[in-house]
Parts: C-alpha cells; sequence; structure tokens
C-alpha cells in the first residue's frame, strides 16, 4: 500500500541550499557578535562613547536582523513555504548592500568572501529546479 504524503516532494537541490541558507544565517550571527564586541560597549561608561560608536552598532543590528532572515529563509526552504525564495532573494540582496557597505568604509579581511558568497547563491537561486520547486500552483503565463 502506498502512503501519500501531504508535504510536496523537495528536490535534493532545495534540500542543499536550505543547508547553504543555514550556514549563512549563522555566519551572519557571527559577524554581528564580532562587529559588537569591536564596539567595546559594555566599558562605554559616556553618552560620547555610545554616539562614537553608532555605526558600528548599526552594522551588528544589520548583520543579526540578516542573520535571523537568513534562519528564516532556511527554514522555508526545508518546509517549501511560497515566500522562501523570495526572502532567500532578499537576503543575498541585502547582504550584498551591507557587504558593499563594509567594502567601502572599513575593508575587512571577510568581506571578499561574503561578496562572492552572495554572488554564488544568487546564481544557485536561479537555478530552473529550485525556481520551479517554489512556483504557485497556477503559474503566470508569460
Amino acid at each position: 500500500m502506498k502512503q501519500s504524503n501531504s508535504f510536496p516532494h523537495r528536490p535534493r537541490t532545495v534540500t542543499l541550499l536550505g543547508f547553504f541558507l543555514t550556514l549563512q544565517g549563522l555566519g551572519l550571527f557571527c559577524l554581528a557578535g564580532i562587529h559588537l564586541y569591536k564596539t567595546e560597549i559594555i566599558l562605554a561608561f559616556s553618552w560620547h562613547e555610545i554616539v562614537k560608536n553608532i555605526p558600528v552598532i548599526l552594522k551588528s543590528t544589520g548583520f543579526f536582523a540578516l542573520g535571523f532572515l537568513g534562519l528564516l529563509a532556511s527554514i522555508g526552504f526545508f518546509r517549501l513555504w511560497k515566500y522562501a525564495w523570495l526572502s532567500a532573494m532578499l537576503l543575498q540582496g541585502l547582504c550584498m548592500i551591507l557587504a558593499l557597505d563594509l567594502y567601502f568604509t572599513e575593508k575587512p579581511f571577510y568581506v571578499y568572501i561574503l561578496m562572492i558568497y552572495c554572488i554564488v547563491m544568487v546564481i544557485y537561486l536561479n537555478y530552473s529546479e529550485i525556481i520551479l520547486a517554489f512556483r504557485t500552483k497556477y503559474p503566470m503565463e508569460i
């Protein structure tokens, strides 16, 4: 007897991309911690020190938010949520904007790795099998 699954079939490439998104989300959380560690905000006892570190705090908050979006997109890829592909593409675009900001302001050693990872992920997200996995039931004819 054949049992029918209520979940649609998830291609292997979608699962692999879900793992890559999980890795990216965890890496962005690590970068948020690195940026927050650089501020030494715990030792700041005056408003002058806090105001001086606002750009670094904002970048750290951006990395934290992108890490959360990455983990949310990876859960969506594993569960084949409707908007998971869109949130993954949004993550790559926002991550690239943050990487370009880091490139023009600080030039840390990891900015090139971050840019290359975003570019590879965008190329992999546009793979036809991944796009077909997230196609709606009634696709729009072009």
